[in-house]
């Protein structure tokens, strides 16, 4: 259907692209697999990733838009030392990151939106807001997940992620796979029932 149909003629008589008139509902997930992650492995290295959905959302197109980024956890074993603010410590960090320049110059700079760490034991929804400034330049934009400093002694939490999400708009909606995630989910569907 989004092949078929790319253009609607409003009752004015203006032509609007529909890629940009739907992308400013939100409601859709732009990322790919977000259904379930689970880690428990140990350093600063990212250990789980999700890419995002380019045929919903050209990199061009994000700066000026206001995204909001969800995500479940749940988390069982030992409570993570943080208590003291310091980031050295062990915690859990959740976080999305792009790559751009700003207009007029070429310096190549990284920027964390949406980050937030989990530090105790327990279950939760995460919801952050954030927007991307219009002079932003992207080149890549991912989500990662990153245990820092894990384990430590006494600590034995593994970390489950599930229902993540990124939307256009301020307001969450109820997590939906990825709109070519369904392909894949309806696939391996009719493969299982042959």
């Amino acid at each position: 259907m989004a092949d078929l149909i790319k253009q609607i003629k409003g009752t004015n008589g203006t032509t609007y692209d529909l890629q940009d008139k739907v992308s400013t509902f939100g409601g859709t997930n732009l990322f790919k697999g977000g259904y379930q992650v689970t880690t428990t492995s140990s350093g600063n290295t990212v250990v789980g990733s999700l890419s995002l959905d380019t045929n919903l959302i050209p990199l061009n197109k994000m700066p000026g838009k206001t995204f909001v980024f969800t995500y479940d956890y749940s988390i069982e074993g030992t409570k993570l030392y943080n208590n003291t603010g310091d980031f050295s410590k062990d915690r859990y960090g959740i976080h999305l990151s792009y790559t751009y320049t700003v207009s007029g110059n070429s310096t190549q700079q990284t920027a964390y939106p949406g980050a937030s760490y989990l530090t105790a034991s327990g279950t939760g929804r995460a919801i952050q807001v954030f927007s991307i400034p219009s002079n932003h330049i992207i080149s890549s934009f991912g989500f990662g997940i990153q245990p820092f400093n894990k384990p430590a002694s006494g600590n034995n939490a593994t970390w489950y992620l599930k229902n993540v999400q990124l939307e256009i708009g301020n307001k969450p909606t109820q997590w939906t796979p990825n709109p070519n995630d369904l392909v894949t989910y309806a696939s391996d569907t009719i493969e299982f029932f042959q």
